[in-house]
């Protein structure tokens, strides 16, 4: 299977010493479940899209610093990629901006949240699960960095995990999408340097409790090997 990260932002300049690139990071995670995986990257964030989509077999929309409602053309573009793979039946996975990035294009809404900001390990309970074995149980945890939240789904979209400070966690459409907020690709010491770094835009309070969450297990590798189990899935 060949997978096409779509990169919509890069780790800043600051953590590059320490830490992956995105695609680096979705690189770990999922060769980690099969490593007979190729992967190829493209700078959604440059303008830069597959030529052609069926290039390969899924796209993955990583995470991003900026807002999908944001007016840049990079945005609009990526936006309309979503639209492109949908109408192709392509599947592809949304995290964190991803996954507001294909509830934006395919009808839904996101906005800044009024719960402020979601950060360290978050758990949500599952409403329906797809059966991808993302867990055994009725919940599922993964660790988290936004401010932004999907507030409305697309048509024909299905809720599958939700909380009182993010309602909707995780959704489905179809056979072509599949989305998280939360971050299966971050490790906790990725998640506590940027909560470090934005102390002062979060808060002491909140970033205190963001670190002290880091102590909690979370599920990136059920949710890689779901990812991937979705991929493989027989589409429409």
């Amino acid at each position: 299977m060949k997978i096409g990260i779509l990169q919509c932002d890069e780790v800043m300049p600051v953590f590059r010493p320490e830490f992956p690139d995105y695609p680096e990071m979705f690189e770990r995670i999922l060769l980690a479940v099969n490593p007979n995986l190729t992967m190829e990257v493209y700078r959604v964030i440059d303008g830069i899209h597959p030529e052609n989509i069926h290039t390969c077999d899924a796209y993955i929309f990583t995470g991003s610093r900026y807002s999908v409602y944001e007016d840049a053309p990079w945005i609009g573009a990526a936006k309309q990629l979503v639209q492109r793979l949908h109408t192709h039946g392509k599947k592809m996975v949304g995290i964190c901006f991803g996954h507001q990035l294909i509830a934006e294009a395919l009808g839904g809404k996101v906005v800044r949240s009024v719960n402020g900001w979601g950060i360290g390990v978050h758990t949500w309970e599952i409403r329906r699960n797809p059966g991808l074995n993302i867990n055994d149980d009725r919940q599922f945890s993964l660790l988290v960095s936004h401010q932004d939240q999907v507030v409305q789904l697309p048509e024909h979209a299905e809720l599958i995990a939700s909380s009182d400070f993010c309602p909707i966690a995780a959704f489905q459409v179809g056979h072509t999408a599949l989305c998280f907020q939360g971050h299966p690709e971050f490790t906790p010491a990725f998640s506590r340097a940027l909560m470090e770094h934005r102390r002062e835009r979060i808060g002491d309070t909140n970033v205190d409790q963001g670190i002290a969450s880091l102590d909690q297990p979370h599920m990136s590798e059920a949710v890689a090997r779901c990812i991937l189990e979705f991929f493989s899935a027989p589409g429409e």
